[in-house]
């Protein structure tokens, strides 16, 4: 069911990265408290950094109906100052009764699925958990995030879906993905080497 005229609930986040940019905001930002970005929005002249996550998945829903949109980000520098890029976009239509979300969620931390800060719901004391999500949800996400990492010149396809999939903490059903994750497990040992030893390699 969809309403003549959607009126959005405040953006939940539901999924964000462990790894982090830092520097000065160049417009709000989809995740952070009002109270933690004000001073770098609206300040011009301010000289705050902040650490911010380098992607993330947010989600909005309309109160009157089932009208449900997902968006990945990723957080990018312009001009000096991050501002915050759209990857890819899902609209869904979700039960109400089948969702768990209220106004002011907590951030999902670390970049991990997992219980957020507690909130109320009346008189009850509820924890949220992406696990509760509808089905429909939980594949958007997963859909979404294999985007996020699969942009050109990062991670293949087989690779985004096998990080993304244990990110989201689904098994790996496949005998192909547990060879994609044997395989680029090997692949990320030897990059470490070469981060390690970046200064004797940088001159060639």
């Amino acid at each position: 069911m969809t309403c003549d005229e959607c009126i959005f609930l405040p953006s939940e986040p539901i999924w964000k990265s462990k790894s982090e940019i830092e520097g000065e905001l160049g417009q709000k930002s989809p995740i952070l408290p009002d109270h933690e970005q004000t001073f770098q929005v609206f300040t011009p002249n301010a000289k705050n950094e902040i650490k911010h996550a380098l992607s993330f998945i947010t989600k909005v829903e309309c109160k009157n109906c089932n009208r449900c949109i997902l968006k990945a980000q990723e957080s990018v520098f312009y001009k000096e100052k991050i501002i915050f890029e759209v990857i890819g976009t899902e609209e869904l239509e979700v039960r109400k009764e089948a969702t768990v979300s209220t106004q002011n969620q907590g951030i999902i931390n670390g970049g991990t699925i997992v219980g957020v800060p507690l909130h109320f719901i009346g008189k009850t004391r509820e924890r949220y958990n992406f696990h509760d999500e509808p089905q429909e949800i939980k594949d958007a996400t997963l859909s979404l995030l294999i985007k996020l990492l699969s942009v050109d010149g990062f991670l293949t396809i087989a690779q985004a879906s096998v990080v993304a999939k244990l990110a989201l903490g689904r098994k790996l059903r496949k005998s192909t993905e547990r060879n994609t994750k044997k395989q680029f497990k090997k692949k990320l040992r030897t990059l470490q080497y070469i981060v390690d030893y970046w200064e004797d390699l940088e001159n060639l």
